[in-house]
This record gives C-alpha cells, structure tokens and sequence, in this order.
C-alpha cells in the first residue's frame, strides 16, 4: 500500500471513530472470505447494531493522486463480494471518474470522497487552531514533603526511600512510596490542570521546563509502614515536580466528510512513548450539529504496542 493511502487511511478510521458513536470501528481488520475461507484485510470495519440487528460495514480508501478508476471498482467489488459484510463503503481522496461513480452504483457501493471545506467559520477555527503547536509534557518529581497525621511518640524521626512501603484503606498489599508519587502527578487531572496553566502563560515567556506544586491530600488511610514496624499515617504530600515541554508545529486541513467538518493534519512524533518516531502524528478534528468540536491523536507504536488514539477535547474552542 502507498505510503500516502497508509495516512489517508488512519485519517479516515479516526474520523469514522469519532463520528461512529456507539459503533465498533476496527483498523486493517481481517474477514474471512466465505467462499475460500482466507482472511482478508479490509482497510475499516464498522460493526453495529440497528433493531438488534448486526451490520457490518466494509470501508476501503485510496489516496492516489488521480481520481479512482473503474479498475479500482472492480478490484473492491472482487474483494468483498464474498466477505462477511452488509455494505461497502470507498472513499477516494482525490474523487472518481465518471464510469467509477456508475460502476460503483452498479454494484450498490456507496463511493465518497473527503470534500473541501464550505463553512467560512469551521475554515476560520481551523485555521487559528492550526497556529498552535502538539506539545508533550514529560512529569519530574523534584523532592517530595510529607505531612504526617498521626505518629507514636516513641517512633524514630523517618527517612524515606523509594522502596519504603505504603498501606493504603484496607489493602493488604502494600505499594512502593515511589509508586504512590508516580501514581499522583500521572492523574489525567494534573495534568490538564498543568498544560492549562503552562498555555495561559504569553508564547513568548513559555519555558521547556514549568515547575509546578501538588498537594495530595489521600481519600482513605494512607500509611507508611517501617520495615521495624513502626506506622507513620499520612495527612498530605507536596511534590515538586517539573513538566519537561517538547513541542511540534500543527498544520490542519479542513474538509467535509460524510456531511460532518473536519479537520486533519499530522506533526513531528515527539512523544517518547512511542516506538516509531520516524512516523508522524495523526491528529483530526470534527465539529457536529450543536457545534462542538472533538478529535483524536493517534501515536505510532505507543508503550511498545499498536499504534494507540487518544480523545481530545476543544478546552475553549475561541481561544485554544
């Protein structure tokens, strides 16, 4: 497969994820076909239920530079005719010939392509989203305070370590005082609380590197459990951590698919989670009726794994 038809087609399974609802959309999934019994790859599979009814839909995509051929047609129908699906669905970036679109009704496929934007206000927000940049935070603890409820008289002053054990409610199995830590600056909620800070500060005066301050205050008992013996119950923690900011030019393009605007484009992959930094990033958006904007990120390779897409939501959609 081009290299091109490969990224159009990630672009077209985030937008169908985001647009799906409460449907299953699947990635290069294998259908056995129901003739030879082989498995065959099928670009996008959108799997569903209406009146508890199963359906299955069959989504192929090119990105050629040329508009899609009756060739191509043919080659799609021979593909799914004997597969497992309700409906073929192809969508051509760069349009159809003529004899395509009258084959592809033929045949009863439905063929759509990826049109221009027609909404001078979608084109506008994408364009100043387009101004920002893809950033990664990278968390730091820096030093650690620990604020103590209850602690014997006759208990030693306590030296932590990143091995010293943690009882946390009523759990028998204790956790790494360094994975306690580790588990609160990595709350989802720390950090969209940090990157709103770090982009409420002028673009100008945006450091690599933005210290900031947690206070952790646990919901259950929280102790800390000496090797001695001795409980040392804990009240509150500071941690001072560091957000190291790796950022990357965004550029988007806005569209219209399947009556919805969008928007996609991709930017350097400076995420370190990921195995495959000589891939870009795959970022889309798309806007529905009331006017709300979501999107997706997809990370090549994340954490060693599959490529891996991530929900994102438009904080203020005037001003971010």
């Amino acid at each position: 497969m081009p290299k091109r038809t490969n990224e159009f087609q990630k672009v077209l399974f985030m937008l169908q994820r985001q647009l799906a609802g409460e449907a299953t959309v699947t990635e290069s999934k294998f259908l056995r076909n129901q003739d030879t019994g082989a498995e065959v790859e099928v670009d996008i599979v959108i799997e569903t239920t209406i009146g508890g009814v199963p359906l299955v839909i069959g989504v192929e995509c090119t990105a050629t530079k040329r508009p899609a051929n009756i060739e191509w047609i043919h080659q799609i129908y021979g593909k799914h005719h004997a597969l497992p699906v309700n409906a073929t669905v192809l969508v051509s970036k760069s349009g159809y010939t003529k004899s395509a679109l009258v084959q592809a009704d033929a045949f009863k496929i439905r063929a759509m392509t990826v049109d221009e934007a027609e909404a001078a206000s979608w084109i506008d927000l994408v364009e100043d989203l387009g101004q920002l940049a893809l950033g990664a935070f990278e968390f730091k603890m820096k030093s650690c305070t620990v604020h103590y409820e209850r602690i014997p008289a006759s208990a030693p002053n306590l030296t932590l370590s990143p091995d010293i054990l943690v009882m946390r409610g009523l759990s028998d199995d204790p956790i790494r005082f360094a994975d306690l830590a580790n588990s609160i600056i990595g709350d989802p909620r720390v950090a969209k609380e940090v990157m709103i800070n770090w982009l409420a500060i002028p673009k100008d005066q945006r450091s690599k590197q933005f210290p900031f301050t947690v206070n952790w205050c646990p919901s259950e008992s929280t102790i800390i459990r000496t090797q001695e013996g001795w409980q040392y119950q804990i009240s509150n923690l500071d941690l001072e951590v560091v957000a190291n900011v790796t950022t990357a030019p965004l550029s988007l393009t806005p569209g219209k698919f399947s009556g919805t605007d969008i928007a996609y484009g991709a930017a350097e992959n400076i995420f370190m989670q990921s195995g495959s930094k000589e891939r870009e990033v795959v970022v889309t958006l798309s806007r529905n009726e009331e006017g709300h904007v979501s999107g997706s990120l997809m990370v090549p390779k994340f954490e060693g794994g599959d490529d891996r897409v991530f929900d994102m939501t438009i904080v203020n959609e005037n001003k971010q």
